[in-house]
C-alpha cells in the first residue's frame, strides 16, 4: 500500500452528507499514517484547532464546507469532494435517520444533525418532512450541497438569487482539483488515483445505499411522486448543477 511520500500535498476530502463520503474517507485515510489524519469530523471539531495546529495533518475529512476550509486551511491544501443526485440524496437522508437505530433520540436544545435529524424523521412521514417550515428541516432539504459549495452561510444562501448561487459556485468549484459524482463513483476513484499517485481499490464498498432504495420503493407510487415533486421544487439550482456537472464528466472521459 502506498504511503504518503509520494503525495506530499494537504488534502481535503469536503463530505457532504449521504453522498458515499463514508466510503471515500475510509478508503483514501488506508493511505495516510494515523498521525496525519485530522481526528475531527465536524465544524466544531475544526474550529477547536488554531490554523498552526492544522498544519499538523495531511488528509482533512468530515461535514466542512469549502469556505471553511478555504479560510482554516493551509492554502496549498487540495480539495475534492463528490456529489449526488439530489433527489436521491434527500431520500437517503431521510431514511437514514428514520431508521438509523431503534430508539427514539431525545429532544435537544441545540438543532443538531446528530440528535434532531432522526428525531424529526422518526417523527414525520416524508410528506410533512419536506413540507416542514422547522428552519433546521428548510436547511438540510434545500440545495444542501450547493450551501457546501458556497461562499455564503445559510442565512446569507437563502436570500441569494438564482443567478447568484450560480455564478458563486460555479467560481468556488475551481477550488477543486477534483469533482465526482456517486453515480459514477468510479471515475472519481480513478481521478483521485491519477491526482494522489495511491493504488486506490477500483471498487469501494458503499453503505446504506440498498436500504434507502428498499424504503423509498415501499411507499405508495402517489407518495413517491408528490415527494419528488417536492424535492425538486425545493431543490431546482442544485438539480440543474447537478445536470451540469454530469455533462462535463461525460464530455471529459
Amino acid at each position: 500500500m502506498n504511503n504518503t511520500d509520494t503525495y506530499t500535498d494537504r488534502l481535503c476530502f469536503v463530505h457532504i452528507p449521504k453522498t458515499a463520503g463514508t466510503s471515500v474517507t475510509r478508503t483514501l485515510a488506508m493511505f495516510y499514517p494515523e498521525k496525519l489524519i485530522f481526528p475531527g469530523i465536524t465544524m466544531i471539531d475544526y474550529r477547536l484547532y488554531t490554523k498552526q495546529q492544522l498544519l499538523d495533518y495531511k488528509f482533512y475529512k468530515g461535514h466542512i464546507p469549502l469556505r471553511h476550509g478555504l479560510s482554516l486551511l493551509d492554502e496549498k491544501t487540495r480539495y475534492v469532494t463528490l456529489l449526488r443526485d439530489p433527489i436521491k440524496r434527500i431520500f437517503s437522508l431521510y431514511f437514514f435517520w428514520k431508521y438509523k437505530d431503534k430508539t427514539k433520540p431525545e429532544i435537544t436544545d441545540q438543532k443538531d444533525a446528530i440528535n434532531d435529524g432522526p428525531l424529526f424523521a422518526k417523527e414525520l412521514d416524508i410528506i410533512s418532512f419536506l413540507e416542514s417550515n422547522e428552519p433546521f428541516l428548510q436547511k438540510a432539504t434545500t440545495n444542501v450541497q450547493l450551501q457546501y459549495l458556497s461562499s455564503y452561510n445559510w442565512t446569507e444562501f437563502v436570500n441569494l438569487s438564482t443567478n447568484e448561487i450560480d455564478n458563486d459556485v460555479n467560481l468556488n468549484i475551481q477550488h477543486f482539483s477534483v469533482i465526482g459524482i456517486q453515480e459514477n463513483i468510479g471515475l472519481f476513484i480513478h481521478q483521485l488515483k491519477r491526482l494522489t499517485g495511491f493504488n486506490l481499490p477500483v471498487k469501494i464498498k458503499q453503505y446504506n445505499n440498498s436500504e434507502s432504495e428498499h424504503y423509498f420503493a415501499e411507499l405508495p407510487k402517489q407518495i413517491q411522486s408528490k415527494a419528488i415533486a417536492l424535492i425538486s421544487e425545493k431543490n431546482a439550482e442544485e438539480i440543474q448543477f447537478y445536470k451540469e456537472i454530469k455533462l462535463r464528466l461525460l464530455n471529459n472521459t
